[in-house]
């Protein structure tokens, strides 16, 4: 199973308060492993890679939960 989906698998399972997730980075990139999670090019015309894993957490979040993407120049 490749790590996106078992991410997606366990918040499926789970209710989460505090979510890290810590791997590399770049600029807008956000990757675990060799998977690329989230990307963007902040122009709100671009598509965000990565949606579908978002809307598959997002039920399993806590009203007030924090997500934190922890990389290199991930906010850059």
């Amino acid at each position: 199973m490749e790590l996106p989906a078992a991410l997606a698998r366990i918040a499926a399972e789970t209710r989460i308060a505090q979510l890290d997730v810590f791997d590399h980075g770049a600029a807008g990139t956000q990757k675990l492993g060799d998977a690329t999670l989230f990307a963007s090019d902040a122009s709100p015309e671009s598509a965000l890679v990565g949606l579908e894993l978002a809307r598959a957490i997002a039920p399993s979040l806590i009203e007030t939960a924090q997500v934190r993407l922890l990389g290199c120049n991930t906010g850059e």
